[in-house]
């Protein structure tokens, strides 16, 4: 076989079309990295965990003490298309009476579905738990079991307070084995806003159904069905700044580590009166039940 030493042309030719590959390959990468949707959503989902973060932060004191987030495994973050979901396993509540114990779920799974007012309101789905366990001091424990559990709700960017929530449910069933009681209760539902008003104003109507409720209660014994129980309401005032001034005032006096219980409740009870101005009507309605 005769070799052929390149001459220095085809030489000069092989080197500029390995040079043009590299700058095409270079190019290339650069393009994908400035345009990959991982990247790009990196921002986004860091700004989703704390949204979620102050979403389940906002427990205590939506339920003013009672009820607050004990902490959970490490969230899951990711995006699904358009969509930032967060799927939070094994949740734990506690009770500000520790009296009534604790409570653990298997998962939850929360996720972003849209935005209004130029961001400054988050649309969140939440598909509720499945199973939850009570479980008391002395050892005994209640589980909780939800099917087709679903959450809307529409709360303000940063801060995570609600705007708007609604709840449904296919059926719940409460078991208390150490009792030997139970309760049944679904479909129920529960809907809830807070809408700005004319002239600055607020209001804020709240409604709530469950039906088919059935119980034993082995004390007694006591059994029986309740076809549905059904409340609305209806609340409103002037001046919807005034009001969140006030709730920031109640919250920050409900995180007040450094004060007792006690401490903080003598403050609350002194701010009741201001409270009550920002009300201008408070209305409810309970249907009959069967």
């Amino acid at each position: 076989m005769l070799y052929r030493k390149p001459d220095r042309t085809h030489m000069r030719h092989h080197w500029i079309d390995t040079v043009a590959r590299l700058r095409l390959a270079v190019a290339t990468t650069v393009t994908i990295a400035l345009l990959s949707p991982t990247r790009a959503a990196e921002p986004d989902l860091d700004r989703f965990r704390a949204n979620v973060d102050a979403f389940v932060g906002r427990l205590e004191p939506s339920s003013n003490g009672v009820v607050r987030w004990a902490g959970s495994d490490p969230y899951e973050i990711r995006r699904e298309g358009d969509t930032l979901v967060a799927v939070i396993a094994n949740p734990r509540l506690s009770f500000h009476d520790e009296r009534v114990g604790h409570l653990s779920l298997d998962r939850i799974e929360i996720r972003q579905i849209g935005q209004k007012d130029d961001g400054r309101l988050i649309e969140l789905a939440v598909l509720l738990p499945r199973v939850a366990v009570l479980s008391e001091p002395d050892g005994a424990k209640t589980r909780i079991e939800l099917r087709d559990g679903t959450a809307n709700a529409l709360i303000e960017e940063g801060s995570g307070r609600g705007r708007e929530t609604t709840v449904k449910i296919a059926s719940a069933r409460i078991d208390e084995p150490k009792r030997g009681a139970w309760i049944g209760v679904g479909p129920l539902s529960m809907a809830s806003k807070l809408l700005a008003g004319p002239n600055g104003g607020w209001s804020g109507p709240i409604d709530f159904e469950a039906n088919e409720i059935r119980f034993f209660i082995p004390e007694g014994p006591l059994n029986g069905d309740i076809h549905r129980i059904a409340f609305s309401g209806d609340s409103s005032g002037p001046r919807l700044d005034e009001l969140n001034k006030a709730r920031d005032t109640l919250e920050a006096l409900q995180n007040e580590d450094g004060r007792s219980p006690e401490a903080r409740g003598t403050a609350l009870i002194r701010r009741l009166p201001t409270i009550a101005d920002l009300f201008g009507t408070i209305r409810g309605k309970l249907p009959s039940t069967v």
